[in-house]
């Protein structure tokens, strides 16, 4: 029978002409879309720095971006992006308004988690850290670093979910069209970096980004839905305006070594994670699908901080 099977295999089926012209066009966006995206990131951004301030300017730059970049990897949530994808692109066509919403959402609160406490602690104490962590390097430009955080939020939290969203939904053309905000950063970098130096640079390339992807967004937002933002924005508000204020106080007004500062900067933003945890900010539906899908030994931690649902009957 496999002697037989070997000189006659079965014939592999063909995809319709549809199909394939459907498929060569999806092809087609993304390979632009990755092509273009080369011009899009912080490599741009030290030609204009280069050409119109100094070498000095685009280290202190460089400096700063690679230490968003390797912030952003402490924690990797973007590999839980990719546990989520299969998710995404297994529900049925019918099932997508219903599902979908409840995926994007879940992401959006997941990469939250860990944002808010990175953007309160570099706003706080970005000269502690820089000081301490690397020996005072570009410390006068220290406050590159909350600013290129919190720009980096919209690569960070909103820029896995609405492209996923894109994709399921098979319009790819849409984030081939947003890359062309690209010339938008170009022209923000040419007004702004002569006015404010690499503040300028930050600014113009943090709100390309933000920019490029509610783009996406508003083309795909009848299912890319945040489902519970009212209250994940006021838990924000309430719990790290709080974890800010209280940073900044004991920064200002206790006299404590730069390490021990930090050393409290850091027990406060974890406090106040596993508060924003167990608050609105994850919905139900967040809860629920976290159950499905980490089931194994961590999930006794989890329930502890509150992340996933207590078990029936404890």
């Amino acid at each position: 029978h496999r002697q037989a099977q070997k000189q006659h295999p079965a014939p592999v089926e063909k995809p319709a002409a549809d199909e394939f012209r459907r498929l060569r066009r999806y092809a087609g966006f993304m390979h632009f879309t990755d092509a273009t995206s080369l011009l899009t990131y912080a490599e741009t951004d030290r030609f204009f720095i280069a050409a119109m301030l100094n070498p000095l300017a685009v280290g202190a730059y460089a400096f700063y971006s690679r230490l968003n970049e390797m912030i952003s990897n402490l924690v990797p949530l973007k590999y839980f992006d990719n546990v989520v994808q299969p998710l995404f692109f297994g529900v049925p066509r019918e099932e997508s308004k219903d599902r979908i919403p409840k995926y994007f959402t879940l992401l959006m609160n997941l990469n939250w988690v860990y944002q808010f406490p990175v953007i309160v602690l570099t706003f706080v104490y970005h000269r502690e850290i820089v000081n301490l962590i690397f020996a005072g390097k570009f410390i006068e430009h220290s406050a590159l670093l909350p600013l290129i955080v919190a720009f980096g939020a919209s690569d960070n939290v909103f820029s896995i979910p609405v492209t996923i969203v894109a994709q399921y939904k098979e319009k790819a053309s849409i984030v081939l069209q947003s890359q062309v905000m690209g010339l938008y950063q170009v022209a923000a970098m040419l007004v702004l970096i002569p006015v404010v130096g690499l503040t300028g640079a930050g600014i113009a390339t943090g709100t390309f980004h933000l920019f490029r992807n509610l783009f996406v967004w508003w083309r795909v937002r009848d299912v890319a839905i945040w489902i519970n933002w009212r209250g994940a924005l006021l838990s924000a508000c309430a719990i790290w305006g709080s974890c800010g204020l209280l940073c900044f106080g004991l920064r200002e007004f206790v006299e404590l070594p730069a390490i021990v500062a930090l050393a409290c900067g850091i027990l406060v933003c974890g406090v106040g994670t596993v508060l924003y945890i167990r608050s609105p900010a994850i919905s139900e539906s967040d809860r629920s699908i976290l159950a499905n899908i980490l089931g194994g030994r961590e999930s006794k931690a989890l329930r502890l901080i509150g992340l996933l649902p207590k078990e029936r009957g404890a």
